[in-house]
């Protein structure tokens, strides 16, 4: 009786080392799971921030082109008609210039993310990536749904 006790409590033992094994696996997998969906976070997070750059920079483009009008209509008021003096004209010029420095910053903090986005899935920053800017599009266009609504409403 007392060898069949010592062979269930050896067998007990080498089924623990297998549950452990098992054990391993189950964790190992686990983690290879949270890593997943960690990187794939991470992944979207990044693409979606290069989404939001590239709007910042049509934003900053459309403001730079604004002010650049702005600034060509005031400066022709100053020389043609006398309306506008020149610390106006040069008012606008000196946000023409800074709209132009957000606008240089803007891209270059594109492709600083450009080339994060690159390191991060492997690709050397010389390879050329091509984005699919879809969110873009229609992100813009709800933002130009937005602001027409907002001035039928004012219209009113």
């Amino acid at each position: 009786m007392f060898n069949f006790s010592q062979s269930l409590i050896q067998r007990d033992a080498q089924l623990e080392q297998l549950t452990q094994a098992e054990r391993g696996v189950v964790y190992a997998a686990r983690n290879f799971t949270r890593f997943r969906k960690t990187l794939f976070s991470n992944q979207v997070s990044s693409y979606y921030g290069l989404i939001r750059q590239f709007r910042q920079i049509e934003i900053q483009t459309q403001n730079y082109f604004n002010l650049i009008r702005s600034f060509k209509q005031r400066e022709a008021e100053y020389l043609t008609l006398g309306t506008s003096s020149r610390t106006d004209v040069d008012q606008i010029e000196q946000q023409v210039l800074n709209g132009q420095s957000n606008l240089i910053s803007a891209c270059n903090s594109l492709e600083r993310a450009l080339d994060s986005l690159k390191l991060s899935i492997g690709l050397p920053i010389e390879q050329q990536i091509n984005l699919d800017l879809t969110e873009l599009r229609l992100l813009t266009a709800r933002d130009e749904l937005a602001v027409t609504g907002d001035s039928m409403r004012r219209i009113r």
